[in-house]
């Protein structure tokens, strides 16, 4: 596996100043970008790549239990369990579902119910989102108590605050899908209006 850490020239850490991050991709970018450069193209790709695996948490995550062999094994992590948010996402995720079911017909009282539905659904929907999002900032003070204690963090707790980044990413995107299916739904319409 090719360091992105090295790549960039920046210290392995779990946490990285996002800035920092951003000026050494586009200095290292500048300096071997194609356009420039001839024959340099797959050193750029490799910057690129560097640089999207450093600026995303779990892929960061990844490359440090990659790169990182076997790390002294200390452990004061929160669970990583997803049995906190996963309520919230599938039952937000079946509402809407169901909210968007086609309706077998069209009568003022199966659209009257069928806009109901659709309103507990994306309150449903935006719960989960402000659930994800307080989840994602815990993630984030997780992140930050590993990057103090770093180089002493457990290989397991890299991996599991790197699965917990996924699912929070991977949650909201479904989230924010069904949220945008919601809020675009043509309006019912009552038969007296």
């Amino acid at each position: 596996m090719t360091d992105p850490f090295e790549v960039l020239g920046l210290d392995r850490r779990p946490l990285l100043d996002l800035v920092s991050l951003r000026r050494a991709f586009f200095e290292a970018s500048r300096r071997l970008h194609p356009d420039r450069n001839a024959g340099k193209s797959e050193e750029f790709l490799r910057v690129r790549e560097a640089y999207e695996t450093l600026r995303n948490p779990a892929a960061r995550l990844r490359a440090l239990v990659a790169l990182a062999g076997k790390p002294h094994e200390t452990s004061a992590s929160p669970a990583a369990t997803h049995e906190d948010l996963f309520p919230w996402v599938a039952s937000a995720a079946q509402a809407a579902r169901q909210a968007l079911a086609p309706a077998a017909a069209s009568t003022p009282l199966l659209g009257a119910l069928r806009a109901a539905r659709q309103r507990e659904a994306l309150d449903k929907v935006k719960a989960a989102l402000k659930a994800i999002e307080s989840a994602e900032q815990a993630a984030y003070q997780w992140l930050e108590s590993l990057d103090n204690m770093w180089p002493r963090v457990a290989r397991s707790e890299l991996e599991a605050l790197a699965g917990r980044f996924r699912f929070l990413a991977s949650s909201r995107r479904e989230m924010e899908e069904w949220l945008l299916k919601l809020t675009t739904l043509p309006r019912q319409t009552s038969a007296h209006g």
